[in-house]
């Protein structure tokens, strides 16, 4: 075994770097906040959607983001994805997919995302070629939406 001293490679080598690369919004912008609560009713049919969020499409997504829930009887399958603020679907699961709000809960925004991307830009996440500089909307998606009346409320963290 042997003694080793590692740094990051994603943004401690770039600090390091001389001349100093500051290029990860996560380590050198102001986070902002962004809180909204969508109200299911026990009417609401299979396929509807609820808005929770619009960030700016070059955001990137703090890990600290989190979706809280009130109990939603067979409320068992939710998408959680991007929409372009017209309502068309980018991709309504690259979030989270299948999240169950049958039980009260509190999931993390990024959960679903593998670690290693996490630190992308909101366009990248969605699945684009290139960011298309516009605001994009952060929307959950019921695929099976149960037969209960509840809140969810998304607390949003972000760098731009």
């Amino acid at each position: 075994m042997a003694v080793v001293t590692t740094k990051g490679s994603i943004n401690i080598d770039n600090l390091d770097s001389d001349p100093v690369v500051l290029n990860s919004k996560l380590f050198n912008s102001p986070v902002l906040r962004q809180v909204e609560t969508v109200a299911i009713a026990a009417a609401d049919d299979d396929t509807s959607t609820y808005t929770i969020a619009r960030v700016p499409s070059n955001a990137v997504l703090s890990n600290q983001s989190e979706i809280e829930n009130d109990a939603i009887t067979g409320g068992t399958d939710f998408n959680v994805g991007f929409y372009y603020t017209d309502g068309t679907v980018i991709d309504d699961n690259a979030l989270l997919d299948a999240l169950d709000l049958s039980s009260a809960t509190s999931t993390k925004l990024l959960s679903g995302v593998d670690k290693n991307i996490r630190n992308q830009e909101v366009w990248q996440l969605a699945g684009l070629s290139s960011d298309p500089k516009k605001m994009i909307d952060i929307v959950l998606t019921s695929v099976t939406v149960g037969t209960a009346a509840g809140d969810i409320t998304m607390e949003t963290f972000y760098t731009v």
